[in-house]
């Protein structure tokens, strides 16, 4: 038996259009070169929001997967924010090494990000143009060696899914396949 769930927290979607909207703008900074000192302060308070979101969202329709989401945004982002300032000058420098290792952390969360997009697609069809996060990762790793050259394209990728991922979260309601189970008053 199935219970509909009757409202998805109104704080869940905030949260998640605000992480979206702050991760536009860090993606919009890097581009324009307004930069580090921008994307600096929008990247973690961009990554605490969505990470807050997912797992609000995911607990709100008992999906394991959107909460999981949300605790690998929270961990490897915070991992991946710690990397990029304390090797600031390698990353500047798109040391490959430390690169490497970023891109990891990105493209886990990231992945998981666009499963979750896929996952909610029924409560919200604005999420699927945000995985457009999928083509900037690919292009991430396929150009790796030369991403001082093609970093410009990646953002701009992850620029449409960030604000594609705000409408999604804004227009974000229960919908077919946003069940949980019904469970036994004894339970």
């Amino acid at each position: 038996m199935q219970l509909r769930v009757s409202e998805i927290p109104r704080s869940g979607r905030v949260m998640g259009l605000a992480g979206f909207a702050l991760s536009a703008i860090t993606n919009l900074a890097c581009i324009s070169l307004l930069g580090a000192a921008v994307a600096l302060g929008t990247y973690p308070a961009s990554v605490a929001l969505r990470a807050a979101s997912w797992i609000s969202v995911g607990r709100a329709l008992d999906k394991r997967l959107l909460k999981a989401t949300g605790l690998a945004v929270a961990i490897l982002g915070a991992v991946f924010y710690l990397t990029l300032i304390t090797n600031v000058e390698k990353v500047r420098s798109f040391e490959l090494g430390v690169l490497s290792f970023l891109v990891l952390l990105w493209s886990i969360y990231s992945l998981l990000e666009a499963a979750s997009y896929l996952s909610l697609r029924a409560a919200s069809r604005a999420f699927l143009p945000a995985l457009l996060s999928v083509p900037g990762l690919a292009l991430a790793w396929l150009t790796l060696r030369e991403l001082s050259a093609t970093w410009p394209y990646v953002l701009l990728l992850l620029l449409m899914s960030a604000i594609t991922a705000c409408v999604g979260f804004a227009r974000l309601k229960p919908g077919p396949g946003t069940f949980r189970p019904l469970q036994p008053v004894w339970a």
